[in-house]
């Protein structure tokens, strides 16, 4: 039986107290980009960052976006 995947989806939401454009940084030195081009994430609505990602991956990215804000 193949193993599942995960899609991780961000919907714009940042956590209480925290500064957007702190976060909007952090973000974008994670994924190695700028603040400007993640702004459609920042938005709302459901945006995908990633698709098809095993357990472990998932559970990487969670991790790491929980940091971030």
């Amino acid at each position: 039986m193949s193993e599942p995947l995960f899609n991780i989806v961000t919907f714009g939401l940042i956590q209480p107290g925290a500064d957007r454009n702190e976060v909007a940084e952090k973000m974008a030195r994670l994924f190695k980009t700028t603040p400007e081009k993640l702004n459609p994430y920042f938005a709302g609505g459901r945006k995908v960052i990633k698709s098809n990602v095993d357990e472990l991956g998932a559970e990487k990215y969670k991790v790491a976006l929980e940091k971030v804000g």
